[in-house]
């Protein structure tokens, strides 16, 4: 298994097709969670930066003002 690399978060793109909408409560126990926690999960993108999972993660990270997050490629 390859081990996530911290990168920017201005390095991933959003998939357009995401079909999953956030919801604020969700959100909000996500931020908490990532507050207290940090990342217990990373991201998972394509090596070109594309989002495969970790849409709510990044979308709070932003809201946070994070700069780097964990990713898989």
């Amino acid at each position: 298994m390859t081990e996530p690399q911290l990168v920017p978060l201005s390095s991933i793109e959003p998939a357009a097709y995401n079909p999953r909408k956030a919801d604020q409560n969700r959100l909000a126990a996500l931020r908490l969670s990532v507050k207290k926690l940090g990342f217990i999960l990373p991201l998972y993108s394509t090596k070109s930066g594309h989002l495969l999972s970790g849409h709510q993660r990044s979308l709070v990270a932003e809201q946070m003002g994070v700069t780097h997050v964990p990713v898989i490629r």
